[in-house]
């Protein structure tokens, strides 16, 4: 009965693993060309986008910025470093007026005011390592055309040594979702602002490090192996590629053959408890017929 509680202890906990990689991701490979050349990663990436089997993509730069804490509803399990609490997302105009007309809005509408506008994500599934429980989170306690600063720590020094002051700017709440666009997941944990590149430019320099490319495709192995081929035509920076449907898939495969092993191992254990309790009802009945006679 011990060893049957454990191995359905065990195969709970994997159940929940398998949830988790279950989750439909919004893009299934991300590719990023490191180079100090922002025009040459986007013509790069230009190219990436006509291979066949690409179905949608974006472009797209993260980094982390800071909120005032009285805005934080819960301090982020997963808190960034130089007390990042929230993350800036940066889409080039097609992917964010993609997004935007998914929410009715337009790229305008966030570039028209004098004080810059932005989209704020502000739900997601947080998963906290020490309960094992996954829930839905709001971030921060903010509406709709509140004004926020968010400052944005360059990691640049002075002559001493001495860190910069970070760059603070003031930010409007367009609008508050909790729709993620095409290579944005909670992964984070935390709120995200979605801003243009134009503002981000205006904001906070170009000093932001080239955008990665995201993308839904039919064939993730074949687009994999054709942006490669790109590359190796006119090899410039360094190339990284991730394939998450595959990196899945194989997954997936791992736990269904463990849990396979867990299943077998059930069903010994099972025959062998009903064995044992078949014979222990067969031995008390023969004992109680010599008692009898």
């Amino acid at each position: 009965i011990v060893l049957f509680m454990v191995v359905i202890g065990y195969a709970t906990l994997i159940n929940k693993s398998t949830s988790i990689i279950s989750t439909v991701e919004n893009y299934d490979l991300s590719v990023w060309l490191n180079t100090n050349e922002e025009s040459v990663s986007e013509a790069f990436y230009q190219k990436v986008a006509k291979i066949d089997g690409v179905q949608n993509y974006s472009l797209v730069t993260r980094f982390g910025g800071i909120v005032d804490k009285s805005l934080l509803i819960n301090e982020p399990i997963n808190d960034g470093s130089n007390n990042e609490n929230v993350k800036i997302v940066v889409f080039d105009d097609n992917s964010l007026g993609k997004y935007l007309r998914t929410l009715g809005l337009s790229t305008d509408s966030l570039n028209s005011d004098s004080i810059p506008s932005v989209v704020l994500i502000n739900k997601g599934i947080t998963y906290d390592p020490i309960d094992q429980t996954a829930y839905e989170t709001t971030y921060l306690n903010a509406k709709e055309n509140d004004l926020i600063d968010v400052a944005y720590k360059t990691g640049e020094t002075d002559q001493a040594g001495n860190e910069l002051d970070p760059i603070i700017n003031k930010l409007k709440i367009a609008l508050i979702t909790d729709q993620y666009p095409l290579g944005v997941d909670n992964s984070a944990d935390m709120a995200i602002l979605v801003i243009s590149r134009k503002t981000s430019h205006e904001l906070f320099g170009k000093m932001i490090t080239n955008a990665t490319m995201f993308i839904k495709s039919d064939n993730p192995n074949l687009v994999e192996s054709k942006a490669r081929a790109i590359y190796d035509e006119k090899p410039i920076g360094q190339l990284f590629v991730q394939n998450f449907k595959a990196f899945n898939d194989e997954a997936k495969r791992n736990l269904q053959t463990l849990f396979l092993f867990f299943y077998i191992f059930v069903g010994i254990i099972s025959a062998i408890s009903i064995m044992n309790i078949l014979n222990s009802i067969y031995t008390t009945i023969m004992n109680r017929r010599r008692e009898l006679a």
